[in-house]
């Protein structure tokens, strides 16, 4: 059985809640269940996102470097 919880919603979002429902023919559960499962799964993605940042961003400063390195190179050949 899955537990229960008692949720409070501003009263707009519980009625654009009511309304999805009546369209949807889902109930008010399970579109609550996919909303907050989404969340997570962005926030779980966030996280990972932020891990990855500080590598990527030293990763384009080092190409940049090189970059910047060939051309002078390139530079110095053609004289």
């Amino acid at each position: 059985m899955k537990p229960r919880h008692n949720l409070y919603l501003d009263e707009d979002v519980g009625e654009q809640l009511e309304a999805l429902t009546a369209k949807a023919g889902s109930s008010k559960s399970s579109i609550v269940n996919d909303a907050v499962r989404a969340y997570l799964a962005r926030r779980g993605a966030k996280e990972l996102d932020d891990v990855f940042k500080v590598r990527l961003d030293r990763v384009s400063e080092q190409l940049r470097r090189l970059e910047r390195d060939q051309s002078v190179m390139i530079e110095s050949f053609a004289l």
